[in-house]
C-alpha cells in the first residue's frame, strides 16, 4: 500500500495470516520484488513459510517474488495463490484500511510525520486487539499467551524511582526470591506427584494386559480384573485434574 512519504519510505508491505489474522508490516522505499521478498524472508525463517502466498498486485507480482525468495531460499515451496472468494481479497483490503486510519490517527495524536516509525505500534496493537472472526487477539491465537503488561512490582519500584536492579532494596528482592523459591517447590513436588501417578497407571495398565493374555476364566479374577481398571481409570482422573489444578495455580503467579 502507498502512503505519503517518509524520509525514504513510501510504501509499506502489510502481510496477513488469513487464520489467525496476525499482522507484520514494514515500511518499504520501493515496490520491487526483491524488496517485499527480503521483508518476508525475515518472517518465514522465524514463523515458517506458507503454503499459499497471495496479493492484491496479482499473479505476476507474486510470481516475482517468489522467484526472489527461492533464490534466497532454494528449498521453499510456496504457490501462488489466488483469492477463494470475493471475502479473501476483502481481507486484505479491510486491513490496510485499518491500518492506514489507526497510523494516521497516531501521527495526529503525536504530532509526527515519521510514520515509518509508529507502523510498529500500530501493527503491535491490531494484534493485540479483539478479532470478530474468531474472536480471539491474534498474537493469542499465535503466541499461545498475552504479552507482558502491566506489573504491580514494577509500578512499585517506578514510584519510588528504581530503575535498576542494583538499587532493588535487599528486603524486596528477598520477597520475590521467596516466592520464586515457592513455586520452584509446588512445580518440583507436582512433576514428582504426577511421575508417581503415571508409574502406577502403567503398572496397572500393564497387570491388565497381562492378565488378558493369561485369558483367566475364574469369575472372581474377572472382577478383580475389573476392580484393577476402575482403579486405573480413577489414578488417571486423578492425575488430569491434579494438572488443571497445577494449570490455574501457575497463571496466579
Amino acid at each position: 500500500m502507498t502512503f505519503k512519504q517518509d524520509n525514504d519510505f513510501k510504501y509499506i508491505a502489510h502481510i496477513r495470516d488469513h487464520f489467525t489474522r496476525y499482522s507484520w508490516a514494514r515500511a518499504l522505499t520501493s515496490k520491487r520484488a526483491i524488496e517485499v521478498a527480503a521483508f518476508l524472508f525475515d518472517i518465514f525463517t522465524v514463523f515458517g513459510p506458507p503454503l499459499i502466498l497471495q496479493s492484491d498486485n496479482g499473479k505476476e507480482f507474486v510470481s516475482s517474488v517468489i522467484i526472489e525468495l527461492v533464490n534466497l531460499w532454494p528449498t521453499i515451496q510456496i504457490i501462488n495463490g489466488r483469492p477463494r472468494h470475493p471475502a479473501s481479497q476483502g481481507l486484505v483490503e479491510r486491513a490496510n484500511g485499518i491500518l492506514e486510519i489507526k497510523l494516521g490517527k497516531w501521527m495526529e495524536a503525536n504530532n509526527r510525520q515519521d510514520w515509518s516509525f509508529g507502523l510498529r505500534f500500530i501493527i503491535y496493537a491490531m494484534n493485540n486487539s479483539i478479532c470478530r472472526a474468531h474472536n480471539k487477539k491474534p498474537y493469542e491465537l499465535v503466541f499461545g499467551g498475552t504479552p507482558h503488561g502491566y506489573s504491580v512490582m514494577l509500578d512499585q519500584l517506578f514510584k519510588n524511582n528504581i530503575f535498576s536492579e542494583d538499587e532493588i532494596p535487599s528486603e524486596f528482592e528477598g520477597n520475590v526470591q521467596e516466592s520464586v523459591n515457592d513455586l520452584d517447590d509446588l512445580i518440583d513436588n507436582t512433576t514428582f506427584e504426577s511421575d508417581s501417578l503415571l508409574v502406577n497407571s502403567n503398572q496397572e495398565l500393564n497387570l491388565e494386559n497381562l492378565n488378558q493374555e493369561l485369558n483367566l476364566e475364574n469369575s472372581n479374577q474377572g472382577l478383580n480384573l475389573e476392580n484393577s481398571n476402575q482403579e486405573t481409570v480413577s489414578s488417571l482422573f486423578i492425575y488430569l485434574n491434579f494438572i488443571t489444578n497445577l494449570s490455574r495455580i501457575i497463571k496466579k503467579y
